[in-house]
């Protein structure tokens, strides 16, 4: 058994799927009567739905809060064809696995989001464990999912790091006692991702992929 693990978020780090979900807060919003720029809900992907609605209308989320995340899951639902795999994501995936750490998937996204990203990922064969949203009591920016994740692996977080592509994947690493290595395909500047903390920042999981070896990540792969 492996005695390390990477432990990497699926949307905008290995799926193309941020302006996605961005899209489909929008029209959520809107459906509500709520004109808010999709700017500022791209900004916000990443967070948990709770946490984004709440940070977006204040104190009317309460009042809105659940037709907005139905009508979000609606819209997503529809999107959610339109998924694809970065360049060198299965790739990266294999040769994480290839060098002796485990490969987890730990995601805000809840089981019915899961399912598509998963299909979508094709990474079967590939991933050790996934840990999602609703297994949680709080998703990102707050720690749980990681923290959930090295409690089912029995594995402290000196022998774990995270790969994310928003400044709430850092900030939940960081939580959770971990480093967190950042790509900018979820449309974070690699500015803010080095102000949050990350440890280092890649323009793609392809670029990773390429440097993997010279990465935050070589430290916890078998000698």
């Amino acid at each position: 058994m492996p005695n390390s693990a990477i432990l990497f978020d699926i949307d905008g780090t290995l799926l193309d799927t941020n302006y996605l979900h961005a899209l489909a807060w929008r029209r959520a919003f809107l459906d509500a009567g709520q004109n808010v720029p999709t700017a500022e809900l791209h900004r916000r992907v990443g967070m948990g739905s709770d946490l984004l609605i709440q940070d977006v209308l204040g104190p009317r989320a309460e009042r809105l809060s659940e037709q907005i995340s139905a009508s979000r899951q609606r819209h997503f639902d529809a999107l959610s064809a339109e998924a694809l795999p970065f360049d060198g994501a299965r790739e990266l995936l294999a040769a994480v696995r290839a060098r002796g750490a485990l490969v987890v998937l730990a995601t805000s996204a809840g089981q019915r989001d899961l399912a598509p990203l998963l299909d979508a990922l094709g990474a079967a064969g590939l991933v050790d464990e996934v840990v999602n949203g609703d297994e949680v009591g709080a998703a990102k920016p707050r720690p749980d999912v990681f923290l959930v994740a090295m409690q089912k692996l029995n594995l402290g977080p000196e022998r774990c790091v995270a790969v994310g592509d928003t400044i709430w994947d850092v900030a939940a690493a960081t939580r959770s006692g971990i480093g967190c290595v950042c790509v900018r395909t979820g449309g974070t500047t690699r500015h803010e991702l080095l102000e949050a903390g990350a440890l280092a920042v890649y323009d793609d999981t392809a670029a990773l992929l390429t440097g993997l070896d010279g990465s935050p990540l070589s430290p916890l792969f078998a000698r």
